[in-house]
């Protein structure tokens, strides 16, 4: 992945920003939770441009990140190996309430430099992340917790989906995963006519008003 595009319609974009209104006149619920976890202290991003890292506390970035991650042997030497490697451990931007994912897309074998699907300021604070299967369930639930909190009490009727492609990577939508995921959703006032098989998989926004 070395780019991101958006959809318009029947249009395919690059460089842009799409976006879409919900309204209701019912309470909206939106739950976001992304299961990733830091597994080192934060780094100085010490030289940056663009979508490319070249340098944590003054050392090739991609030296860094094998290093801290004790990434495999391959992920160093093939482009292929690194981005299965990379697609289960993207950096983070610490905020004051939060940690902000940054996917690391490829690297650079010559400069040693990482390249990011969004940027990174120089001067700011990164950490390695990394996630697994049940904390991407515990993400997941965390979610679905936050959306139906925001509804007041309200049962709801509607959800929709943001979905992340290496969330996808870590648990994929088996049947025991598929399961778990309707769990989640169990502790929300759902309907009582609302079986279990009927609850929705993984949802980060729920909608009280407007039915799927």
């Amino acid at each position: 992945m070395h780019s991101t595009s958006q959809i318009l319609g029947a249009r395919v974009l690059n460089q842009a920003v799409v976006a879409a209104a919900i309204g209701s006149d019912s309470p909206i619920g939106i739950g976001v939770s992304h299961g990733w976890q830091p597994v080192a202290e934060p780094m100085l991003v010490t030289d940056s441009s663009g979508v490319s890292v070249m340098s944590l506390d003054d050392r090739p970035a991609l030296d860094v990140y094998l290093e801290t991650l004790k990434a495999p042997p391959e992920a160093s030497a093939s482009p292929e190996a690194f981005a299965a490697f990379a697609a289960t451990h993207p950096l983070g931007i610490p905020r004051r309430d939060r940690i902000e994912i940054r996917y690391v897309a490829g690297a650079d074998l010559e400069t040693r430099s990482l390249t990011c699907i969004a940027g990174l300021p120089q001067g700011g604070m990164t950490m390695f992340m990394q996630g697994d299967s049940e904390s991407v369930l515990g993400a997941t639930e965390n979610a679905c917790r936050e959306a139906c909190d925001g509804l007041t009490g309200a049962a709801p009727i509607g959800s929709s989906t943001a979905w992340r492609a290496a969330r996808c990577w870590r648990a994929p939508q088996t049947t025991e995963n598929s399961s778990a995921y309707r769990s989640c959703w169990a502790p929300c006032p759902w309907p009582a006519s609302t079986p279990m098989a009927k609850l929705p998989a993984p949802r980060v926004q729920v909608d009280s008003t407007t039915r799927p």
